[in-house]
C-alpha cells in the first residue's frame, strides 16, 4: 500500500451511510411516537443530503466522487463506493440516470463479462481492479434498481449471478469472499489482500440469495467452453475444452433457485 491518507479525504460512502441512516433514525422515532426526535433527525438528514450533494457531485461527470482536503478538489477516480448515494436513497432531486449512466459507459466498467470491478486501477490489492466484493456490487445493482436503472441493474445482478454460478460449479461448490470479474475463466480467482482468499461465504451466499430472489425467474446462465484465449490459466493447461455452446436456460428452470434455497433451510425439499 502506497500511502493511508485517510484523514485528508472526504469519503462518499461513509458519509452515505450516515445520511441514509438519520432517514432511518426519522423513521423510527414516528413510530415509536416521538414526534420531537423525529423531526431533528429528519431536519439533520435534509442538511447533511444537501451537503452531501454540495460537496461529493461533480456535474462535469454526473457522478459523486470522494474529497480531497488537501487539494480542495474531487478525487475524479473511479471506484465503486462513489455509488452509495444511489442505494442510500440520497440523491439530489435533479439527478439525471441517463446521465450517469454514460458516466459509466465512459469510464469503461460495464464492459466486464463478471460484473463491475471495484476501480480501474491494478494495483494488486484487493479492493482494485480486477476484483471485486459482493457487498458493494450489491450496493451498485441496489443502488441502480431505486433509481430508475432497472434494466442496468438486471444486467449487472446477471454478470453476477453468472460468474458466482460458473465459479461454484467449477471449483467443488464452493463460494468466495471475492471475484476476479474481469474474466469468464474459473481459474481466476479474487486476489490482493494480507490473507489467502476465503471459502464459505457469508455476504456471498447472501447476495446471491436476495438476487435470485428478485431476479431468478428472469436471469440466464449460458454454458460456455472455460477456455479464455487471453488467460494465462487457459492458455497453459494442456487440456481444452471442445463442448460447443448449449441454449440458454433460465436459472429457475434449471432448479439451481430451489436447490441452493432448499439446502440453506429456506425451502422445503418435496
Amino acid at each position: 500500500m502506497g500511502s493511508t491518507r485517510t484523514s485528508s479525504v472526504l469519503p462518499v460512502d461513509l458519509n452515505s451511510i450516515i445520511c441514509g441512516n438519520l432517514r432511518t433514525f426519522a423513521d423510527f422515532y414516528k413510530i415509536l411516537g416521538m414526534s420531537k426526535e423525529s423531526e431533528v433527525a429528519l431536519n439533520q438528514y435534509k442538511l447533511m443530503r444537501e451537503t452531501i450533494h454540495q460537496v461529493f457531485w461533480n456535474e462535469n461527470h454526473s457522478c459523486w466522487f470522494d474529497y480531497d482536503l488537501d487539494k480542495n478538489e474531487h478525487i475524479c477516480t473511479y471506484y465503486d463506493t462513489n455509488f452509495f448515494p444511489l442505494m442510500t436513497g440520497i440523491a439530489h432531486d435533479e439527478f439525471d440516470p441517463e446521465k450517469f449512466q454514460a458516466y459509466l459507459k465512459t469510464a469503461g466498467v460495464l464492459e466486464f463479462p463478471g460484473g463491475i470491478p471495484s476501480s480501474l486501477i491494478a494495483s494488486g490489492h484487493q479492493w482494485d481492479y480486477p476484483f471485486n466484493f459482493p457487498s458493494t456490487t450489491w450496493v451498485m445493482i441496489e443502488g441502480l434498481r431505486m433509481n430508475k436503472m432497472p434494466e442496468l441493474a438486471k444486467s449487472v445482478a446477471e454478470k453476477w449471478v453468472r460468474r458466482n454460478y460458473d465459479m461454484w460449479i467449477n471449483n467443488g461448490g464452493r463460494m468466495f469472499e471475492k471475484y476476479n470479474v474481469a474474466t469468464l475463466c474459473y481459474k481466476a480467482f479474487g486476489g490482493g489482500g494480507e490473507y489467502e482468499l476465503q471459502e464459505g461465504f457469508g455476504w456471498t451466499n447472501g447476495v446471491i440469495l436476495d438476487l435470485l430472489l428478485k431476479y431468478g425467474n428472469d436471469l440466464f446462465w449460458e454454458k460456455h467452453e472455460h477456455f479464455e484465449p487471453d488467460c494465462k490459466c487457459c492458455t497453459t493447461t494442456t487440456e481444452t475444452s471442445t463442448t460447443t455452446t448449449a441454449p440458454q436456460d433460465s436459472f429457475a428452470h434449471c432448479g439451481l433457485e430451489d436447490n441452493i434455497m432448499v439446502n440453506c433451510g429456506i425451502l422445503q425439499k418435496a
